[in-house]
């Protein structure tokens, strides 16, 4: 049986204001948010409500897995209470709590590949071009970063490298769509 690998991308907003205007830019459709919330704080100082309802804004059907950690110091109860309140709010949640020395770590490996398949992302058909431009964007980026400039480029530098790789005019927002998502 052939193997199969997928690329998933993990992106750490770490609760800082400052980077708050930029989260938008990385919600869409074809994702699986993993929110943490750690049980020794209130929920209503946690801020999992205010991700909750950004993730809807933007990703109104994907899926989101909250993840109570510091479960192992006798915080569960009052979570799986508030978590009962969400789930009948809002829809595809999942609520787990682990704590740092549990063995559940590879169950939501698990968990997070079963909602990648079962939700089709892996099908969806993509044009190889929007691909190699994707990938054209990275290399960019990563140089950029080498060279400690900041990584963003002009609309134009955008579209040259978009025709270079074949992507015309009228898919360049199809394009962008794509690297969103």
């Amino acid at each position: 049986m052939e193997e199969k690998y997928i690329t998933i991308r993990v992106f750490d907003f770490a609760g800082d204001d400052v980077y708050y205007p930029l989260h938008t830019l990385f919600l869409g459709e074809r994702s699986v948010y993993l929110v943490m919330w750690n049980l020794l704080t209130e929920f209503s100082q946690s801020g999992v409500l205010e991700w909750i309802k950004t993730i809807r804004f933007y990703a109104p059907d994907s899926w989101i897995v909250i993840l109570g950690t510091h479960g192992d110091k006798g915080t569960k109860s009052a979570a799986n209470a508030q978590f009962k309140i969400l789930k009948n709010d809002y829809e595809n949640l999942i609520y787990l709590t682990m704590g740092l020395k549990d063995k559940y770590w590879k169950s939501l490996v698990s968990l997070m590949k079963k909602l990648i398949i079962d939700n089709d992302y892996l099908n969806l058909k993509v044009s190889q071009k929007f691909v190699t431009l994707e990938n054209a964007l990275d290399e960019k980026k990563n140089e950029m970063y080498s060279e400690q400039k900041i990584p963003i480029i002009s609309r134009k530098e955008y579209t040259d490298m978009a025709k270079e790789f074949g992507v015309p005019d009228r898919k360049l927002i199809s394009a962008l769509n794509h690297l969103k998502n």
